[in-house]
């Protein structure tokens, strides 16, 4: 299927995204999000609204991993949705390097995040933080 101005669009919102939360750009971040934006993740709680899932990224991430680079080099775009193959490049607490692997797929409205449904074995994941 050919991109399109609107494909072209939420694709490089997709990276946006991506590239923001690699760099820990919190404000940037938050700013992608509708204020109604809800997360879904394996083993975080549902959550909705900047602050709440601002939080996952600004503390549950960091409580787990040391360092960590996430890129997504799979987008596909339909309509207002992307699905993102993601590779989440991290270093543990136990300071040992580890690839996560998984999918997200991100809901746009207009420019905003309004949805944000993370797929991963929850194994990857190791356990959790103190």
């Amino acid at each position: 299927m050919p991109e399109t101005p609107d494909r072209e669009r939420i694709r490089a919102l997709v990276h946006r995204y991506f590239d923001l939360h690699s760099r820990r750009e919190w404000a940037g971040l938050a700013d992608m999000f509708a204020p109604d934006v809800t997360l879904i993740h394996p083993v975080y709680p549902q959550s909705t609204g900047r602050d709440a899932v601002g939080r996952f990224f600004t503390e549950y991430i960091p409580a787990r991993f040391l360092q960590y680079y996430e890129y997504a080099p799979n987008v596909i775009v339909e309509a207002n949705q992307a699905a993102a193959e993601w590779i989440f490049e991290v270093t543990r607490l136990d300071g040992k390097p580890a690839t996560l692997t998984g999918i997200t797929v991100l809901e746009f409205d207009g420019e905003r995040i309004k949805t944000i449904k993370i797929f991963t074995d929850p194994m990857q994941l190791g356990s959790p933080a103190p």
